[in-house]
């Protein structure tokens, strides 16, 4: 499944929506889509809504291979910031994993949260962005 991407450039922001069941493959088509949309250029702030997104059965190779995937594309990516929201406290910890292994090796800062309000506040975003479809 595509993800839903949202931009927002008065906000230099764009929001992503992720559903179905993670794996490795399905995350190089995301991150994909998202670096080659032509709206898309390095430093963009970005939210990714995981909510809808299974991410638990992801093994823990797939997290290192996730994590050099976003340190191969990082000049692309930029040096803006991401958030992620995710469902679980399980797949906010498998999150987190990925960010220890990756944040020491990128210029964009990320965050890794449970609830919009929290990521929205963290992008300096307004509210309402949360219940935009």
């Amino acid at each position: 499944m595509q993800p839903e991407i949202h931009f927002h450039p008065e906000y230099h922001s764009i929001i992503i929506r992720l559903r179905g069941i993670a794996t490795f493959q399905r995350i190089v088509l995301y991150l994909k889509s998202l670096l080659s949309h032509p709206q898309w250029s390095a430093g963009h702030n970005v939210l990714v809504d995981c909510r809808e997104l299974s991410v638990r059965h992801v093994p823990t190779r797939a997290i290192y291979d996730i994590s050099d995937l976003f340190k191969l594309k990082g000049s692309q990516i930029g040096s803006g910031r991401w958030t992620f929201v995710m469902k679980s406290r399980i797949e906010y910890g498998l999150a987190r994993m990925w960010q220890l292994l990756t944040e020491d090796e990128v210029r964009f800062s990320s965050h890794i949260c449970m609830t919009m309000q929290e990521a929205l506040e963290w992008l300096n975003l307004p509210e309402e962005m949360c219940c935009e479809e």
